[in-house]
């Protein structure tokens, strides 16, 4: 398998991959709260969002490891068995550090911090520690996912994600047998999961990949552990700005607005999170090939990979984002019961922030590939930091939430078209080709898309129109993108995946 048709093969599986666990998610999550009840299931949420805050450490971590792994990829063993057991033992060390850490914090979190029925205080703090032995565990893996991504195995690891779905699903339906301690028999088993894929992921990497085959302290090298930690920590603080931002428009809104308007926010941020998967799939089918194009020193590649992401990134996510923007009335009448106020707002703005951070996203790959993330990485997330004290003014000022979002879409948009001059200056990007290739490649297909949309959204009345709105309108973009959007080259690459064995 040729590397383009690897990229379309594994952003194929990732799509669905994508489907299925988020179905079975969603019908589980369903399943959990009839059991547990609104009260105990409120108690579990509680207790591992605690921990699960801390997961954006081990999402940083897993891509600094896996671009080492990739930039790598063509050197000799050793560099990469030492790059594999350095990264191994750090995730360990860090993973016991963080164990220590929240162990330590617990004891005063249950110390009259957390408003926990009494009769759930035993089985929260069961939970409690499950979840900071899973954190541990997680840890452990990340190495191992890394190094099946560096290898665009993502075959593997999307059936391991449908498996943990599954296994989720049959949790939920066990417990319902349980007549009692259903909270605590129902945080053991969704934390033993991630010990059993610990144990896939290692068997199956043991076997198939040689850098792993020997994991030994001996091949932890101080110089791999500075270039990884040097990288982790640059990427752990944009992490941080971008946790920071979302939880301080949060705070913010709750301040002015009160509780409910959080709910709205809450809303809008799980529906980004659910459409976003559909352009990180081909970001992850393609990042291990920009980072291996830096590493055998083809920057021209390199940068043509990222121009590739970028744009099908856009068009993935804008297949999506517009039908849900303009029928986002009715897709939320259906989803939920009751609408909270300002959602229908914030959940268009989300979407069309997401957008446009789409038009330069992998941009950021192409950064990481070279290597100088310092520059990059403080300038961009900080600017994203920045929204808050705007929004502050905006708020102080009298003004509604609607000029919040615009706030937050405009920083967004302005981020996006930053990386530009910093990956010129880093990596000696050609702008102008960049937005000959990528923008104006986007601008004809995506504007007749949007006119499309709209007149079939409001101008068209029949039942479940946005059935229609979506199927007819996405169908017409694909033709649109495949006429103006794709190159030559693209063009004949397709219609031989398709067309000819």
């Amino acid at each position: 398998m040729n590397n383009s048709s690897r990229v379309i093969f594994n952003t194929g599986v990732q799509y669905i991959r994508t489907l299925i666990s988020v179905s079975i998610g969603i019908y589980s999550s369903r399943i959990v709260l009839d059991v547990l009840g609104v009260e105990e299931f409120g108690v579990y949420n509680l207790i591992a969002g605690v921990v699960i805050m801390l997961s954006f450490i081990n999402a940083s971590l897993a891509v600094t490891t896996q671009r080492f792994l990739s930039y790598y990829q063509e050197h000799s063993l050793t560099s990469l068995r030492e790059i594999f057991n350095t990264s191994l033992w750090i995730h360990c060390g860090l993973g016991i550090l963080l164990f220590c850490i929240i162990e330590i914090v617990g004891m005063f979190l249950f110390d009259g911090f957390f408003k926990i029925p009494e009769e759930s205080v035993d089985a929260a703090k069961v939970i409690y520690h499950f979840m900071s032995i899973t954190l541990f565990i997680t840890l452990l893996s990340t190495p191992f996912y890394a190094l099946l991504i560096a290898h665009e195995n993502i075959l593997y690891v999307s059936i391991i994600q449908i498996v943990d779905a599954i296994c989720k699903l049959g949790i939920a339906i066990t417990i319902s047998f349980f007549e009692e301690n259903r909270l605590m028999y129902y945080g053991l088993l969704i934390s033993s999961i991630v010990v059993v894929d610990l144990i896939c992921y290692y068997i199956y990497c043991h076997r198939r990949y040689a850098e792993c085959k020997i994991i030994s302290v001996n091949f932890f090298k101080k110089k791999w552990a500075f270039k990884i930690l040097r990288f982790a920590g640059w990427n752990i603080y944009g992490s941080g700005c971008m946790i920071i931002r979302t939880q301080g428009i949060a705070v913010l809104l709750n301040k002015f607005f009160g509780a409910s308007i959080n709910a709205a926010f809450a809303i809008a941020l799980q529906l980004q999170g659910g459409i976003s998967v559909l352009s990180t799939s081909i970001l992850q089918a393609i990042r291990p090939q920009i980072m291996r194009a830096e590493g055998t020193n083809d920057r021209r590649k390199m940068f043509y990979l990222a121009e590739l992401a970028s744009k099908f990134s856009f068009f993935l996510l804008s297949m999506v984002v517009i039908p849900c923007v303009f029928e986002m009335e009715m897709i939320l009448k259906i989803w939920l019961k009751e609408v909270p106020e300002y959602t229908i707002l914030f959940c268009q703005s989300v979407l069309i922030a997401a957008l446009l951070d789409q038009l330069t996203i992998a941009l950021g790959d192409a950064n990481q590939a070279v290597g100088n993330i310092k520059m990059y990485t403080f300038v961009i997330q900080t600017a994203k930091v920045l929204t808050l004290p705007f929004v502050m003014v905006i708020l102080l000022l009298g003004y509604t939430p609607i000029w919040v979002m615009g706030t937050y879409i405009l920083f967004e948009g302005i981020c996006s078209l930053l990386r530009l001059p910093l990956l010129k200056k880093s990596t000696g990007l050609s702008i102008r080709q960049f937005i000959i290739n990528v923008f104006c490649r986007e601008i004809l297909p995506f504007g007749l898309f949007v006119i499309i949309t709209y007149c079939i959204s409001h101008h068209l009345h029949i039942a479940y129109r946005f059935l229609f709105t979506f199927l007819i309108s996405i169908g017409i973009y694909v033709l649109l993108i495949y006429c103006w959007g794709l190159s030559k080259q693209e063009k004949r690459f397709f219609i031989r995946l398709f067309f000819k064995r």
